[in-house]
């Protein structure tokens, strides 16, 4: 069974940093023949692309090569104005937006990331009012490796 994950780019920067459980993952989603959910907007795709350009080129070829072989479910990333406006009380930076806006509007509502703009307040938040639930790489590749 397929799961969709929505992963944001910090989870990139962590396999070209050699961390093992974020390269696991991605790892682990392809074998599983897993989803990565997408904007029809393109933001999440330019902000990988940014990703890619400021690394190595061993690692962009290795990020590239898994882009391409990904398969993908592709959603708008627009959020309802009542979500817009709640982020922004909780300052929780808009370039991350667009993962929310996606996920919400995914299958499994899997949302892998760790960096700080994750708080709490937003984590419960995303989880009680949006159905989203904010992985550690570690948990993700856990209940990955599960199906």
């Amino acid at each position: 069974m397929s799961k969709d994950w929505t992963i944001d780019t910090w989870v990139l920067y962590k396999v070209v940093e050699y961390n093992f459980c974020a390269a696991s993952f991605i790892e682990t989603i392809i074998n599983k023949q897993h989803y990565i959910v997408m904007d029809s907007e393109g933001k999440i795709d330019a902000e990988y692309r940014k990703c890619f350009s400021s690394v190595s080129n061993e690692a962009r070829r290795a990020l590239s090569k898994w882009y391409r072989s990904m398969r993908k479910r592709i959603y708008s990333h627009c959020l309802d104005e009542d979500c817009k406006r709640k982020l922004e009380e909780f300052e929780f930076d808009q370039d991350d937006w667009p993962f929310v806006g996606v996920c919400v509007k995914s299958n499994d509502k899997n949302l892998v990331a760790e960096e700080s703009d994750y708080t709490d307040e937003v984590k419960n938040y995303l989880i009680n009012d949006l159905g989203i639930n904010v992985l550690s790489v570690q948990h993700a590749l856990d209940n990955c490796q599960e199906i």
